[in-house]
C-alpha cells in the first residue's frame, strides 16, 4: 500500500524514463520496504525534491527531447497547479487557465488527474 502523500509525490514527478522508470521504482520500493505502507521517506530523493515542471526548464540532452511529451507534462503541471490553488473547484481553475469548464474536465480525464485526500 502507498500513502496518499507518497502517491502525490509520485504523480507530480516528471518520469523522464516513463513506464520503465516507474516500474523499477515500484519494484525497488516493494523489495526494500517488505511490509507496511510506503511513505514519502521511502521514495528516492529525486521524487521527494521534485518541483512542478512549470518551474523548471526542460533539459535538451544530446539525444534530444520529445516536444510532445514536454508540452503534455507542462500542461498537466499547470492544470494540477490551478486545481490545487482553487482547492479543486473546477470552475475557478478553468477561469485561471482561461478555459471552458468542460475543456478543463476533459483535460483532467486525459491526464488521469485526481484529488488526493490529505
Amino acid at each position: 500500500m502507498i500513502s496518499d502523500k507518497a502517491k502525490t509525490l509520485m504523480m507530480r514527478y516528471y518520469w523522464p524514463g516513463n513506464v520503465r522508470e516507474l516500474k523499477n521504482i515500484v519494484e525497488r520500493l516493494v523489495v526494500l520496504k517488505g511490509k507496511g505502507v510506503i511513505l514519502p521517506e521511502d521514495l528516492p530523493g529525486r521524487l521527494k525534491t521534485w518541483k512542478l515542471h512549470t518551474t523548471q526548464e526542460p533539459e535538451i540532452t544530446e539525444k534530444g527531447i520529445c516536444l510532445s511529451s514536454a508540452v503534455t507534462e507542462f500542461e498537466k503541471a499547470l492544470i494540477l497547479k490551478s486545481l490545487e490553488k482553487t482547492e479543486w473547484v473546477k470552475n475557478k481553475a478553468a477561469k485561471l487557465l482561461h478555459l471552458k469548464r468542460t475543456t478543463l474536465v476533459e483535460k483532467i480525464k486525459r491526464h488521469h488527474l485526481q484529488q488526493m485526500s490529505a
